[in-house]
């Protein structure tokens, strides 16, 4: 692809993300970024049709896991990767002010509900992955790898969106520990 329309679609897709996370899904319309973009409607429509598929390409362009190589590194240390990962993504301010409109959206559209389903089963899907691989090794005891990283993601968003505290490494230590119990 060529670098200048890589950069419009990285300033069009960060656009979107800001728009999202200002004024909600109801605020994010193909006009409304393309104005905070500073880039013509047409510009938007040449490479989406709708917000939503600006928001996910933004979700999956500028919010990449870390590498997790299938069959290399301690496991451990793969889910700690992942989880350090996510509490990252959770203090970037954008994508934390992006969550809450999305479940908002979500609780009233089913077409969110199921983006936002899917997006997350993907996401979540590497670290199950990981997960999967320790079990296999020795490195965790037998337990249901997707429930347990359900378990792991889901208490980093209850941190994240419930409570006033930041989440630390310390915290993701011991939660590794609570869940997974490496020897």
């Amino acid at each position: 692809m060529d670098s200048r329309v890589q950069r419009t679609r990285d300033v069009v897709l960060q656009a979107a993300l800001d728009r999202l996370a200002e004024s909600g899904l109801d605020g994010l319309t193909i006009d409304a970024v393309a104005r905070q973009a500073g880039v013509a409607r047409t510009t938007v429509y040449r490479h989406w049709t709708s917000p939503l598929e600006i928001v996910a390409d933004a979700l999956r362009e500028l919010n990449r896991q870390p590498g997790t190589d299938e069959g290399h590194g301690v496991p451990v240390d793969r889910v700690r990767s992942l989880l350090l990962h996510l509490v990252e993504v959770q203090e970037d301010e954008t994508l934390a002010a992006c969550l809450p409109a999305l479940i908002e959206a979500a609780r009233r559209e089913p077409v969110i509900r199921t983006f936002l389903d899917d997006y997350s089963s993907q996401r979540r899907r590497v670290l199950t992955r990981v997960i999967a691989e320790g079990i296999e090794d020795g490195s965790f005891p037998e337990v249901e790898a997707d429930t347990a990283a359900q378990a792991l993601a889901g208490a980093l968003f209850y941190q994240m969106l419930l409570t006033s505290r930041t989440t630390t490494p310390e915290d993701v230590e011991a939660l590794i520990r609570t869940v997974l119990r490496p020897p």
